[in-house]
């Protein structure tokens, strides 16, 4: 909630999104059966690419390359939707889908705890979703979310048709919180597979 409330802040306060008012009519079943679908894919995905590939990865090379391979395996399921965007827009995706991985991957290594970051990708899709109405991964915005956001022309801090995760101002927050993370991996000690 945190990364995306930064996001939009900086989105919205820019004049790359607006916000048209509150849903009345939204649908609450309608939004536990989408929180549970989101959270069974996020799991689904989190387990297998950093539970599974990337535990066993990083037993047998360095933490970088692992980190590297796990992402690919992450981020390619996403570009048959991004690569419909126009060519900037898919270039910035595809930095931010391997950022957004390295991102959940050192909060995987930091933790040790696959739930925290299925949570975390779980969370992220819902409230894009059906909390602010917007598009997440290049699919259709949402009209039965509980706020209705919208992009204001499409441009590079807003991710245009595919969405805020083809942001430049994604990358930024993204980035940061990366580095954040690496610093946090470090201070421990843990530096062998940096």
């Amino acid at each position: 909630v945190t990364l995306l409330a930064l996001i939009f802040a900086v989105c919205y306060f820019a004049g790359a999104v607006e916000f048209t008012g509150i849903n009345s009519d939204f649908n609450a079943v309608y939004l536990i059966l989408f929180f549970f679908g989101f959270m069974f894919q996020s799991m689904a995905e989190e387990v297998m690419t950093r539970g599974f590939l990337l535990s066993s990865l990083v037993k047998k090379i360095s933490l970088p390359t692992a980190i590297f391979i796990s992402s690919t395996a992450f981020a390619l399921p996403h570009f048959p939707t991004l690569f419909e965007a126009e060519f900037k827009f898919a270039v910035v995706g595809v930095v931010n889908l391997y950022l957004v991985s390295a991102v959940f991957s050192m909060l995987y290594i930091n933790r040790k705890n696959i739930y925290v970051v299925g949570g975390l990708h779980c969370v992220w899709n819902f409230m894009l979703y059906c909390v602010m109405g917007l598009s997440v991964s290049g699919s259709n915005s949402n009209t039965n979310s509980i706020l209705n956001f919208e992009v204001v022309s499409q441009n590079i801090l807003n991710g245009g048709m595919y969405g805020i995760e083809a942001s430049l101002v994604t990358t930024v927050v993204l980035g940061i919180t990366l580095a954040v993370l690496v610093k946090r991996f470090m201070i421990k000690g843990d530096k062998n597979g940096l």
